[in-house]
């Protein structure tokens, strides 16, 4: 290929970030983005782009550490920010068709396999941030939900407390 994808996806990445959230901001399936400001939305996909690049690149330093650490981070932020796991995977979706779109370009003067492989490191990378942005995500409600059954044994034990004073109370009235 006479040009490094990873650095062309580098140089495009701030295109590619804002049409990104442009396009989650129009997406009605991904409520839970519509009151998040900004830089919420961004999350750690710029993170996420810049491991991409260093994976399709022959002359940057590979970074495997990073695209794992942006993929979970951003599955945790976004179970803290109440989207459901269909809304990340939208999220997903909508990033790998504009990176396919904003490459186009640079990928159209390669040969058919390297265009192909390009393709398949890309759709590889993006399914792996998927897979490990839902594992966070789903770490981070089942934490919620301990929490919350935890609370609520205390309050059901407040109230069986509370009704066997009240029980009493009665018992001497």
């Amino acid at each position: 290929m006479s040009e490094d994808i990873g650095k062309a996806l580098l140089a495009k990445s701030k295109t590619i970030i804002e049409s990104w959230i442009d396009s989650i901001r129009k997406d009605l399936d991904i409520e839970s983005a519509k009151g998040l400001a900004y830089k919420s939305v961004r999350n750690s996909i710029p993170l996420v782009i810049e491991a991409l690049a260093t994976l399709l690149s022959s002359s940057i330093t590979n970074d495997r550490q990073k695209l794992e650490d942006s993929g979970l981070e951003h599955g945790i932020v976004r179970a803290e920010q109440g989207y459901d796991a269909a809304e990340i995977v939208k999220e997903y979706s909508l990033l790998r068709e504009i990176i396919f779109t904003v490459l186009e370009p640079d990928l159209v003067t390669a040969s058919s396999k390297e265009i192909l492989d390009k393709i398949k490191i890309i759709d590889s990378v993006v399914d792996r941030v998927i897979s490990l942005s839902l594992e966070s995500f789903v770490k981070a409600r089942l934490q919620e939900i301990e929490q919350l059954q935890g609370q609520l044994i205390l309050t059901n034990q407040e109230l069986t407390r509370l009704v066997a004073a009240q029980k009493e109370d009665l018992s001497h009235l």
